[in-house]
């Protein structure tokens, strides 16, 4: 059934409830009001004998048992209470094995209901105009929407075979959105922050061997590693300043008299280099420069030389 024909429905059963007796307040209104939508809504009143009566909220309180007949035969009875500005629905099923824990709540708030220029005691007497008049534009839809949830929805059953979890569910066979990310070899997935970690991928590197590499990354480093590269160029740069160390770092990253080994690649020397393959370092006489490993041979300097600037003193 659709909700705008459950409306209606519902606008006919709270007609036909009141009938010509008297609405004494706003929370006798929305008591009105969630009756007519539990009888929308596939619920039968039982021992209703008489006419409905204005429970007399918030003093007093009303208590009322329906049975759903659509479907099921589930059996419940509701307690209304007022609670300050809203109006409490306290629901007990009446069904074998149902303790008091399973008391469902259901909160209905008087001002979204009732209009606030209605004014009590009023007779509604069959003329729908007055109830329209006396309800918010949205009061059954709101009535409606918060008992569906708990007595509606709740009790449609699980589906026998529920759908595995997500973590454990197979790959799409189709591409997923990041792919071309992943897997891309053009210069824009590095600068893509979904593309981090891409290159972990390809061990290799983007050319997929050790003389090539101009696409970078990988987990082998060769000379036209993008490290090695001064300002983005192709191979290896004839000027590359030998403090700068790894592209990444910046100009003046590295402290002056730092002792740090530029890296370049294998068996290259980088402008200013001492003729040993190392560069000048502290007073001559001490260490022996660079290591065995020839003319810069990449190798690490097990030197001990001083620091250049011999003013340094260590043991302060």
């Amino acid at each position: 059934m659709q909700a705008e024909s459950i409306s209606e429905r519902a606008i006919d059963e709270l007609q036909a409830l009141l009938g010509a007796s008297p609405v004494q307040g706003p929370e006798d209104l929305v008591v009105a009001v969630s009756q007519a939508v539990l009888c929308a809504l596939g619920f039968e009143p039982q021992n209703r004998s008489t006419a409905w009566q204005s429970p007399g909220l918030p003093q007093g309180q009303h208590i009322e048992e329906y049975v759903f007949v659509s479907g099921s035969s589930q059996r419940i009875e509701v307690k209304w209470v007022a609670s300050g500005p809203n109006v409490m629905m306290l629901v007990r099923p009446l069904t074998e094995g149902a303790s008091s824990s399973d008391v469902q709540t259901i909160q209905l708030q008087t001002s979204k209901v009732v209009a606030a220029a209605t004014e009590f005691p009023f007779t509604a007497a069959g003329a729908p105009d007055v109830i329209k008049a006396a309800l918010e534009p949205e009061a059954v839809e709101t009535a409606m929407a918060a008992i569906r949830q708990k007595l509606i929805d709740t009790s449609e059953p699980e589906p026998p075979n529920p759908p595995p979890p997500r973590s454990f569910m197979g790959r799409p066979s189709g591409p997923r959105p990041g792919d071309d990310l992943m897997f891309t070899s053009s210069s824009t997935a590095h600068s893509n922050p979904l593309s981090v970690g891409r290159d972990d991928l390809d061990p290799l590197g983007g050319s997929g061997g050790l003389g090539g590499m101009d696409q970078g990354g990988g987990m082998v480093v060769g000379p036209n590693h993008p490290m090695f590269r001064q300002g983005g160029g192709d191979g290896p740069g004839p000027d590359t300043d030998p403090l700068r160390g790894p592209q990444r770092l910046p100009p003046g990253a590295v402290p002056p008299g730092a002792r740090f080994d530029p890296i370049v690649p294998h068996g290259q020397a980088p402008p200013g280099s001492h003729p040993r393959g190392g560069l000048p370092r502290g007073p001559p006489g001490r260490g022996r420069g660079r290591g065995s490993g020839g003319p810069f041979s990449g190798e690490p300097d097990p030197d001990s030389a001083a620091p250049p600037d011999p003013s340094w003193n260590f043991y302060i």
